[in-house]
């Protein structure tokens, strides 16, 4: 695809990110369009100032707000990816919660994974409503079609734990699913993508909670902080005034 203006002023790993959350190419033209739009008339408006104004610094301004917005702006973008690769993490294991229980009956009824996964990408269409749930029915029905075409090879499953989470214990909990596929009248296959998904699970939880307690100790840390800064403002006022009477009183009796 060859890139238009707009486009090569964004960095490779901002389009493959917006790109990955859903954003056509397009959108994402239209988008720096805009912005860079924005930045040209700040950086007019500064030379502007810069010809017309005596006091040249003051021109300088402009070009401060142009790096702050876009500095602001391409962290947005990595705050937005990074709260949607998690929440797609989160999906890609509660739908494997979901079909390990499925997966256990067909193994007794002898019903294939196909089918099985067929039934739960049906399920996904009625349910998926958010962005993540988009991309795991795609993956989902990638990896039926995968399956068919590919009967007893790996890859697909791989591709599916990358393009639905993008994670090393996603793919550990794909070879396992693979595993069961070769595998379904053993049990031990069964049991090991069980005890996968509950510990790429735990670990998810782990992380929730760190980044909970992260969030709480910072708030924790700024309260006592301003709380500190607030009694150090009292204490080195009252000492001012204490000196200032003791100068005046020194005054008063000379």
């Amino acid at each position: 695809m060859k890139k238009s203006l707009w486009l090569k002023l964004l960095s490779k790993n901002v389009i493959d990110m917006q790109h990955e959350m859903g954003d056509t190419y397009q959108r994402i033209e239209k988008w720096s369009m805009k912005l860079h739009l924005f930045y040209f008339l700040l950086i007019l408006v500064s030379i502007v100032m810069l010809i017309r104004i005596d006091n040249k610094v003051l021109s300088v301004v402009p070009l401060g707000m142009v790096v702050l917005l876009r500095s602001a702006s391409m962290y947005d973008v990595k705050l937005q990816f990074k709260t949607f690769s998690q929440r797609r993490h989160f999906e890609f294991l509660y739908f494997f919660t979901l079909l390990v229980p499925h997966l256990s009956s067909a193994r007794d009824s002898k019903t294939g994974l196909y089918r099985v996964l067929t039934k739960m990408e049906e399920r996904l269409k009625e349910e998926g409503e958010g962005e993540s749930d988009g991309v795991l029915k795609a993956g989902v029905n990638r990896l039926i079609l995968e399956m068919t075409n590919n009967p007893g090879v790996l890859t697909p499953f791989i591709d599916f734990a990358r393009t639905c989470s993008g994670t090393e214990i996603a793919e550990d909990v794909a070879v396992a699913l693979f595993d069961f596929q070769q595998n379904s009248d053993d049990q031990q296959a069964i049991t090991r993508l069980k005890n996968k998904v509950n510990r790429a699970l735990e670990k998810r939880i782990g992380e929730i909670v760190d980044i909970k307690l992260r969030r709480f100790n910072w708030y924790s840390e700024r309260v006592v902080m301003a709380v500190f800064v607030f009694l150090i403002g009292i204490i080195g006022t009252s000492i001012y005034v204490r000196v200032v009477d003791t100068f005046n009183l020194i005054k008063d009796l000379n």
